[in-house]
């Protein structure tokens, strides 16, 4: 785990908002949605991206690709940006299609947080196989 600078990135795909206890569901639910407009485009298959808030019992979400994985921004699918700002990069998982678990926030990064007196608002993203969490201090 180390902090880096992350620069402002567009990701392309779709949103979504739910409860925690439906968090799994919607996320399997974009993926196969995205599945098939890769199917329908005839685009190769990219890692995928999200973006996760938690405001209280609420997720709002956003999954997809990164803009610069895609040549020409296609109509139908909506666009989210993910802010410039120092974020503290964690994971290196071996890279899969299960984005569940790269977004969840293990004890470990928990631990990591309060060792170091630092602080998050629990935006966070992955992309590839890092997992990304925004720090506000």
């Amino acid at each position: 785990m180390h902090i880096v600078l992350v620069f402002r990135r567009k990701i392309l795909g779709y949103g979504f908002e739910c409860e925690e206890v439906k968090l799994t569901h919607e996320l399997d639910r974009i993926q196969d949605r995205l599945d098939r407009y890769l199917l329908e485009n005839h685009i190769r298959k990219k890692c995928f991206s999200a973006k996760l808030e938690n405001s209280g019992k609420i997720f709002k979400g956003f999954m997809g690709f990164l803009s610069e994985d895609i040549s020409d921004c296609p109509g139908d699918l909506e666009e989210v940006e993910i802010e410039t700002g120092k974020y503290l990069k964690f994971g290196n998982l071996p890279v899969s299609d299960n984005i569940t678990s790269r977004l969840v926030v293990d004890k470990k990064v928990r631990t990591f947080l309060a060792e170091n007196n630092i602080r998050t608002d629990w935006v966070r993203f992955s992309s590839g196989k890092n997992s990304y969490l925004r720090i506000i201090n």
